[in-house]
């Protein structure tokens, strides 16, 4: 019946707004885009629908005929089918609405020009928990959270004015008292007699996925170990402060304190006391700052902290009473932990930018571990030092690719519930001559800058799909992952490049995956869409990188065009230990799991780990429990020995 459902209450959204978007009756009925385009093909085959081309966009018509010829199917009664839509499709347009109206499952109310309801169906009965009685000629508003009555004045108001609302999230109580979040789409219909208007409201309870958006979204703006800001919240709030810092005159700093020998505390601790010492760091950190003040956590061992009134004489201060705060030992168990620390200070000037803020006290932080350990407030002097080896990278990447001081390693991708390897992801490395290993974090974003990573891109592409070619001999089918950055997407010919490449090494598209990060969604997600069309009809997958550390919510994450989710190396550190990270990983795999996506989970390193994502029916992993990143050929070897070990 629910099915029967979906097609009665299509017919009853189109014929309130015959201009309906695909993905607005998706959310409306709360199935998949695929499903409703299924549905609204069927009406149209059936002979219940007319359709017509008006310039870009599609317009339906309820077309009354009982002449019906529908291809049945085994998830369909088309006897049952036909009769619960009878009636929809009589002469009658009353009768239609009537019948469409009572049986629809989406709660459905008629409030009059008075702001009194005058019909309700079921649906919006039980949505409510208050029997028909209950409901009629009292004010919608009676039913709508306080907090919520003025947004639906204003859509009252919006409505009247001829403008479109649709899909406004609101609350409504119930008559327990508590409330459930709906999307609300209002319309307007004349009464019979044409003297005055009625509106329709249709309010689906959305109450489970704004949980869950608000429970991704909470981990996508704080850090699961320590529960500080991360990175995107420390930046947010930065850029607001600077903002409110220009109107007012105060001064605003940044303070980076990099935690020394994090490995090392890791290794002698084990991971679970050692999260317990992050845990502790962050309470100590919070509780020596100003109230004002906001501390973050940008990655394993770097913390940062945004302070409001920071000039620099008081630089000084703060940062001294940072450093004493953590001369003191930590407590964690029976034993006592010394932290030490590297800090850099940086005080905001007239024209200063959050990320370059950001910089300048991380580069600060490094100068002190240089100097081994010592304070260091930013200076002019410090900038000279990094502008030098800032000139030496740029010097070095224009002859790297030529130089053949590039190369691409792979780390395996397995099936998580076999261990076997299916795929490599592919990363791009550069060893100097004299620097030795350039860190990727280094000089990715100097050949962003430079417009180098186009070319570099491109030949990494090439690089890896020339080695899965080559494991094809070696008769192991796998496919290969490859990271796209933001500047590849924006200012190159991504198609092109992919579809030249996938035909000079004769693969299909489905050897390729694209891991893309969130920061390329928020760029242009219209263009992102025209692109990620493009590569998914060359078969080419698209994954989000990192998943979980940037900005997607379910609400977004849902209408891209993406295949694959990769959730974030730090968050599969604390699994089956944390409570935190186990919930976010739980939650991250079921959320894709509803909008059928694959997940691959990052940075497994133990057996405990992958048991328990294997609990969770995650479908891939990598990590150093399977093996580090190596050349081509060290990966050839890990293959052979692979086959060989399982023959």
């Amino acid at each position: 019946m629910q099915l029967l459902s979906n097609y009665g209450s299509a017919l009853l959204l189109i014929a309130n707004d015959p201009h309906i978007r695909i993905r607005e009756m998706a959310a409306s009925l709360g199935v998949s885009e695929r499903s409703a385009h299924s549905i609204v093909a069927d009406l149209e085959r059936s002979g219940y629908l007319a359709r017509r081309r008006e310039g870009r966009r599609n317009s339906y018509t309820l077309a009354p005929t009982r002449e019906v010829v529908m291809p049945a199917g085994p998830e369909r009664n088309l006897g049952t089918f036909l009769g619960a839509l009878s009636p929809v499709c009589a002469p009658t347009v009353e009768s239609s609405f009537d019948d469409v109206f009572a049986a629809s499952w989406i709660p459905t109310a008629v409030i009059g020009g008075d702001g009194l309801v005058r019909r309700v169906n079921a649906a919006a009965c039980a949505l409510l928990a208050r029997p028909e009685r209950e409901l009629l000629a009292r004010s919608w508003s009676d039913f709508t959270l306080a907090e919520d009555v003025e947004q639906w004045r204003e859509t009252v108001l919006d409505v009247l004015n001829g403008r479109e609302v649709r899909f406004a999230q609101r609350r409504l109580v119930r008559s327990d008292g508590s409330h459930v979040w709906v999307s609300l789409n209002v319309s307007m219909e004349p009464t019979s007699d044409g003297t005055s208007v009625n509106l329709l409201i249709h309010v689906p309870d959305i109450t489970d996925q704004k949980r869950l958006e608000e429970q991704v979204d909470s981990f996508n703006f704080y850090d699961a170990l320590t529960g500080l800001a991360n990175r995107t919240l420390l930046r947010e709030r930065l850029a607001e402060t600077l903002v409110d810092a220009r109107a007012t005159g105060l001064t605003v700093g940044v303070i980076t304190l990099r935690l020394e020998h994090f490995r090392h505390l890791y290794a002698t601790l084990g991971d679970n006391r050692a999260d317990e010492l992050m845990r502790r760091v962050a309470i100590r950190l919070a509780t020596t700052i100003g109230e004002r003040d906001i501390a973050g956590r940008l990655s394993d061992d770097v913390f940062a902290v945004q302070c409001c009134d920071l000039s620099g004489d008081e630089s000084g201060v703060v940062a001294q009473s940072l450093w004493h705060a953590f001369r003191a030992p930590f407590v964690i168990g029976e034993r006592q932990v010394s932290v030490a620390v590297s800090i850099g200070v940086t005080v905001a000037t007239s024209g200063s930018e959050v990320d370059q803020l950001l910089r300048d006290s991380a580069v600060a932080a490094d100068r002190a571990h240089d100097h081994g350990g010592k304070l260091v407030v930013f200076s002019d002097a410090a900038l000279g030092r990094t502008a030098q080896r800032r000139s030496d990278l740029i010097a070095g990447l224009f002859s790297a690719l030529s130089g053949g001081e590039l190369s691409v390693h792979f780390q395996p991708i397995v099936e998580i519930s076999s261990s076997r390897i299916i795929g490599a992801e592919a990363l791009l490395r550069w060893r100097h001559p004299e620097w030795g290993d350039v860190g990727p974090a280094e000089f990715i974003p100097l050949a962003e800058e430079l417009g180098l990573i186009g070319e570099m891109g491109e030949w990494v592409l090439r690089e890896a799909l020339a080695q899965v070619a080559r494991w094809d001999a070696l008769g192991a089918t796998l496919y290969v992952a490859v990271n796209v950055s933001v500047q590849q997407v924006l200012t190159t010919d991504l198609v092109s490049v992919v579809s030249r490449a996938l035909e000079d090494t004769d693969l299909p598209g489905t050897r390729l995956v694209l891991e893309l990060t969130e920061s390329v969604l928020m760029e242009d997600e219209r263009f992102f869409s025209s692109i990620a069309t493009e590569l998914k009809e060359l078969g080419v997958s698209l994954a989000i990188d990192d998943f979980g550390t940037g900005f997607s919510s379910l609400g977004r994450l849902r209408d891209l065009p993406v295949d694959e989710l990769k959730i974030d190396r730090g968050f599969i550190r604390g699994l089956g230990i944390d409570s935190r990270d186990s919930t976010l990983v739980e939650t991250i795999i079921a959320m894709a799991r509803s909008l059928r996506l694959s997940v691959t989970a990052e940075g497994i390193e133990t057996e405990s780990q992958l048991d328990y994502l294997r609990t969770l029916d995650c479908q891939r992993g990598q990590g150093y429990l399977f093996g580090r990143p190596v050349d081509g050929q060290s990966f050839e070897r890990l293959l052979t020995e692979r086959t060989s070990a399982v023959a």
